[in-house]
């Protein structure tokens, strides 16, 4: 009996060491898949307009966002806020106003969703910037 009470307890043991981080390491970081400069083109009254948006993460290490103003010829950025959570983006950008909703995709890993402005929306799909 003692026996197999040594047993299981070893095997209890055993299976949490394998579930556990190891000591030390922090978990995955959930906004990293997000974090870097995304482009993406969308049309507007049959002009394509890029948009260059920038995730990074603030002094708190949550999720910050800005997007270039090409309507000033990329020179500043616009001020936004953006969450992340579960695959799903959202970015407001309240100086347009304008908002920003997809999802990540695992297979291309492209963020795909839509700009809505002034009541409409158009299609978007962001590719992440690889230089």
């Amino acid at each position: 009996m003692l026996k197999t009470a040594l047993v299981m307890a070893a095997a209890a043991v055993l299976s949490l060491a394998q579930t556990a981080p190891p000591a030390g390491t922090k978990p995955a970081d959930p906004i990293a898949p997000v974090l870097g400069t995304w482009e993406c083109s969308v049309s507007v009254q049959g002009q394509d307009i890029p948009v260059v948006l920038h995730l990074t993460k603030n002094e708190k290490g949550a999720l910050a966002a800005s997007l270039d103003d090409v309507m000033n010829q990329g020179n500043g950025e616009l001020d936004a806020s953006a969450t992340y959570k579960d695959g799903a983006l959202h970015v407001d950008v309240p100086s347009l106003p304008s908002s920003f909703d997809g999802t990540m995709s695992s297979d291309t890993g492209t963020i795909d969703g839509s700009w809505n402005y002034n009541g409409g929306a158009v299609g978007c799909s962001f590719a992440k910037d690889k230089s």
